[in-house]
């Protein structure tokens, strides 16, 4: 007997239209769905919104923020309550970004942006009076600097680092004349070093390589006429004429003997004045050949 009985083929097409209409409730809610995420993606994409120029004012009705175009280049103010400009933050008219803060006074205090065709760093800071006190920086090779100046904003003093990597300090007079400098030198040995009004070196104080220390005096043309050289243990103290010449040496040994030497023009010793270990004192006189013309006792 066939199951395609009355009864069967409506409880078949029963159940086929309520699948029908299942799908048709789907296929609706998928399109709305659909058309939702359109909407929305429409919705959420942004305006633009142009102008040369944008304030912010406070409730009060305070002009608290202005962005806006100055000589042609992006800027950003923002200023207090009393309308005193506090920041800036912009280009330059070279087109490097800078950014600046001032007091309550309006003074600009510090400030900080790329310099030069490298557009190299740099960071100041003013006095009360907005004047540049202090400006640190890298100059063209990368290395870094740091410049104090006075109320003239005239540089007094600089730390930088040498050619060599080592570090220099100086200290400059109000004409901009160099005057005293401490640095290390290649091997990493300080020297210190003063000069005179014209800016040339008159004395030095400087360590060697093998821990000796020497203060050394210059005459105005620069020549050492002065040292004293602590070698090891020993003392020597020696005097230069305008030649560099040594002319007098002093100079006391490691068991305490002490010699007295005065030369010549040429450098060559002609009196040697001496007190040995034992106390005991000798003088001789050399002729040009280092010949003794004299000799006691």
């Amino acid at each position: 007997m066939t199951d395609l009985t009355l009864e069967s083929l409506a409880a078949r097409v029963n159940r086929l239209e309520r699948q029908n209409r299942r799908l048709k409730a789907a296929g609706v809610l998928l399109v709305a769905v659909f058309a939702a995420v359109v909407c929305v993606g429409q919705a959420d994409k942004p305006k633009p919104v142009e102008a040369e120029e944008f304030v912010l004012r406070d409730a009060q009705g305070h002009e608290r923020a202005r962005l806006g175009l100055e000589q042609g280049m992006p800027a950003l103010r923002v200023f207090d309550a009393n309308g005193e400009l506090r920041t800036a933050v912009g280009l330059t008219k070279e087109g490097t970004p800078a950014l600046a803060l001032c007091d309550a006074n309006g003074k600009l205090r510090a400030q900080l942006g790329l310099i030069g065709t490298e557009e190299r760093p740099q960071f100041g800071m003013a006095d009360t009076q907005g004047r540049t006190r202090m400006a640190l920086h890298l100059i063209e090779d990368g290395r870094p600097g740091l410049v104090l100046q006075d109320k003239e904003t005239r540089p007094r003093a600089v730390l930088a680092m040498k050619d060599d990597n080592q570090p220099l300090f100086h200290l400059v007079d109000p004409e901009g004349k160099e005057r005293a400098a401490l640095a290390l030198g290649e091997d990493g040995a300080p020297v210190f070093a003063v000069a005179d009004r014209r800016g040339e070196i008159r004395a030095s104080l400087a360590q060697g390589q093998q821990g000796d220390t020497a203060l050394l005096l210059f005459d105005p043309a620069g020549n050492p006429r002065a040292g004293l050289v602590i070698e090891g243990a020993r003392p020597v103290l020696s005097i230069r004429d305008a030649n560099g010449t040594p002319r007098v040496g002093l100079g006391l040994g490691t068991e305490g003997a002490t010699a007295l030497e005065v030369g010549d023009a040429d450098g060559r010793v002609r009196a040697r004045l001496a007190i040995d270990n034992d106390g005991r004192p000798t003088l001789q006189l050399l002729d040009a050949e280092s010949k003794p013309l004299f000799s006691a006792p």
